[in-house]
């Protein structure tokens, strides 16, 4: 048995593996320019102001660095950008629209904002190339492309890194010159640029090993990978948080829901399908029947939204209308705590349990009565065995296995299906977190969601697989 969890616990890394290559294909299938749209982000218009340009962009920029969005797909040869290059998209991006083209303008305007910094020297050299009001768009997108951004990180390394990039960014207002200035403060604001590159210039001097690395890792491809290696799920732009300690937080909620509903379904289920299939015909097993499809005929939503009207308005309603816990529990004792978080989860709890205990009572009586007519059931009882040792010592066993089935897929469904409890009751878990995110367009949250409902599913089908040789002896892994 050992052996056989080993080999499937390292099954998972492959499937996990197909399952993550899958999300990076539909990202990069996607249409349109991923992350592209500010309004999406809740952001606005700035009206050309290359300062608040840049601000404005900054959760786009969250979501687009983390894929490498703004990367090439497979390889990155932007270390050998010439003047040329930079040179024919600036004016693409200058043209008017009737003599480029919409498409053609909007795709120069998007090469240079994700070439950025490797951009910069090009720029540079373009400033003494161009006079005028030339030399003022050079400059608009030389300070868009120096500006380096922060991304927020509760590592002391990266986050005196930002400190210094925050100061360096700063710096670049004064050395840039305001518009409309004359010829001689362009002339002292290039003299200014000039100094500034060659201040820096070692940043911009590859080797040609470095040009190989950058070539492979910032990229599309291998930024995605290497974020998965390091279990980085990135930053979300909604709560500039890292998506694993968001999901590490909301998911201790959507757990102790789906944990506890799981234990309710099979304690109650199990004795409630045995005994209506044991009693199969009579009116306990005819009204049980109907109770349970009642209850699985109602919708969630409805249920919920009854209990919350039923059980919490009024000065004394029994139950809180919302919350994991009560806002001043964290000086209280762990029991107290503990009484707490029951009281608060009891109702969602039963919108969470009702549903799937009618039907996997419906399971278990329908694979015990199979089990109840097997010839070996009725040797058991020709042998002289009393009714209690037919049924659970003999039965039972094998007529469960068809419920150890279906908890597979109960873990990852309860987690990702309790959408609607939590949003009902408020509840701040991964149900309520996955509306905020597809409602906010928070990618980063989505993709890690998924990845995480995935490697619930795997550890959801090993867990039945053992589970079956626990039952049935007759299973054997080796």
């Amino acid at each position: 048995m050992f052996t056989y969890v080993v080999k499937r616990v390292l099954l998972m890394v492959p499937t996990l593996f197909g399952i993550s290559l899958v999300l990076w294909l539909v990202m990069l299938a996607a249409p349109g320019r991923p992350g592209g749209d500010g309004a999406g982000f809740g952001e606005t218009e700035t009206k050309g102001d290359p300062t608040k340009d840049i601000a404005k962009g900054e959760s786009e920029f969250l979501f687009r660095r983390q894929f490498a969005l703004d990367r090439p797909v497979f390889w990155n040869g932007w270390t050998s950008l010439t003047v040329a290059d930079v040179r024919a998209a600036l004016d693409d991006a200058r043209a008017p629209i009737q003599s480029v083209g919409a498409k053609r303008k909007r795709l120069a305007t998007e090469r240079l904002e994700d070439w950025g910094t490797y951009a910069v020297p090009s720029l540079v050299a373009l400033l003494l190339e161009t006079e005028g009001a030339d030399q003022d768009a050079v400059q608009y997108w030389l300070r868009r492309c120096a500006h380096q951004r922060t991304i927020p990180t509760q590592d002391p390394a990266l986050m005196e890194r930002n400190r210094r990039f925050a100061s360096e960014n700063a710096e670049l207002a004064t050395v840039a010159w305001k518009d409309g200035a004359s010829p001689a403060d362009r002339a002292a604001g290039v003299a200014r640029w000039q100094a500034w590159f060659e201040g820096r210039k070692g940043r911009w001097e590859w080797s040609g090993l470095d040009r190989f690395r950058i070539g492979l890792t910032d990229t599309q491809f291998g930024t995605y990978w290497g974020n998965l290696l390091r279990l980085d799920l990135g930053t979300s732009h909604q709560y500039k948080r890292p998506v694993v300690d968001l999901i590490l937080e909301r998911l201790q909620v959507s757990m102790v829901l789906s944990i506890l509903s799981i234990l309710i379904i099979y304690v109650l289920a199990i004795p409630i399908g045995i005994g209506a299939a044991v009693g199969a015909g009579s009116p306990a097993d005819r009204g049980t029947s109907l109770v349970l499809f009642l209850l699985y005929s109602l919708p969630s939503f409805f249920v919920g939204t009854v209990l919350l009207a039923a059980f919490t308005r009024g000065q004394h309603a029994p139950f809180p209308t919302s919350g994991f816990s009560d806002s001043e529990s964290f000086g209280w004792n762990t029991w107290d705590r503990l009484k707490d978080i029951l009281w608060h989860i009891t109702l969602p709890l039963v919108t969470m349990t009702y549903s799937g205990l009618a039907g996997l009572s419906r399971f278990a009586r329908s694979g015990m009565l199979d089990v109840l007519r097997a010839d070996y059931v009725r040797t058991a009882r020709a042998k002289g065995l009393g009714e209690g040792a037919v049924i659970f010592r003999h039965a039972a066993r094998n007529g469960m296995m068809p419920i150890v089935t279906l908890l597979a897929g109960f873990l990852p469904a309860l987690v990702g299906g309790s959408v609607v409890v939590e949003y009902i009751f408020n509840l701040k878990g991964m149900g309520l977190l996955t509306i905020e995110a597809i409602n906010n367009r928070d990618y980063n949250i989505v993709v890690g969601e998924t990845l995480i409902v995935a490697a619930l599913t795997q550890l959801g089908i090993l867990l039945s697989d053992v589970l079956y040789a626990v039952m049935d002896p007759r299973i054997s892994y080796k």
